[in-house]
């Protein structure tokens, strides 16, 4: 009986350290995700941007960087609020996260201000940040 009731335990260990991998490596693969995401996302507003005539946004680093630190703010207090960086910005919070980057444009399209924004012909570049279920998207 009590190798028997060893052997279980065993397996039930062997299946908590496996289960706990994959969780390890599904939130890996989760916040990886993120970027790729983020740029499919901007990839739509540059073909939105063309659809209206205006010229596609170039990438800024800098202003990647400034959204994904108001994502993580936003997701760190839940505080759904707008930055004071002096920039155009859209913010979304999705519960759930974003599958794709459709996801998040999607909801600024339906945003008059937010669409106005992803169409303003007076900036030239941009970036966006997502953390959690926020993102940012900032442009000058």
């Amino acid at each position: 009986m009590k190798r028997g009731i060893r052997w279980a335990i065993s397996i039930m260990l062997i299946g908590l350290i496996l289960w706990m991998v994959a969780m390890a490596i599904w939130a890996f693969i989760r916040q990886s995700d993120t970027v790729g995401i983020a740029h499919e996302a901007f990839d739509e507003i540059n073909a939105l941007r063309v659809e209206h005539g205006l010229p596609e946004l170039l990438w800024d680093e800098e202003l990647a960087g400034l959204a994904v630190k108001h994502s993580e703010y936003m997701n760190k207090t839940r505080d759904f609020s707008h930055s004071n960086y002096n920039y155009v910005e859209n913010i979304l919070e999705n519960s759930g996260g974003y599958p794709s980057g459709n996801s998040v444009v999607m909801p600024w399209k339906h945003s008059s201000g937010h669409y106005f924004n992803m169409l303003d012909s007076d900036i030239h570049s941009g970036a966006i940040g997502i953390v959690g279920d926020y993102a940012t998207f900032l442009a000058r």
